[in-house]
């Protein structure tokens, strides 16, 4: 999945969860309201699933046998996904 899908669909997740809320009477000028809400949310989802995967390359180091090199790569690279993922969010 690119990180442009990634943001997409993390946006309509939480897109689709803040109409569900609304009783019906959905304006387009609350669209861009629930539509901000949602990228927020989205972020904030995003930051929490690579900081947990992050935690877990670091608990997972000392059995894994990865050499640090290796180690350090694995971590950038989960930088480097988070961001660009969050870079989309904030440009769709």
């Amino acid at each position: 999945m690119t990180p442009k899908e990634k943001a997409t669909e993390m946006i309509d997740k939480f897109f689709h969860l803040e109409i569900s809320k609304t009783d019906g009477d959905f304006i387009s000028g609350q669209r861009k309201l629930f539509l901000d809400e949602a990228k927020n949310c989205a972020e904030i989802a995003i930051k929490n699933e690579y900081f947990s995967l992050r935690e877990l390359v670091v608990r997972l180091k000392p059995a894994s046998g990865l050499s640090e090199k290796t180690y350090l790569q694995l971590i950038e690279n989960l930088i480097s996904e988070e961001n660009e993922i969050i870079s989309e969010i904030k440009n769709l």
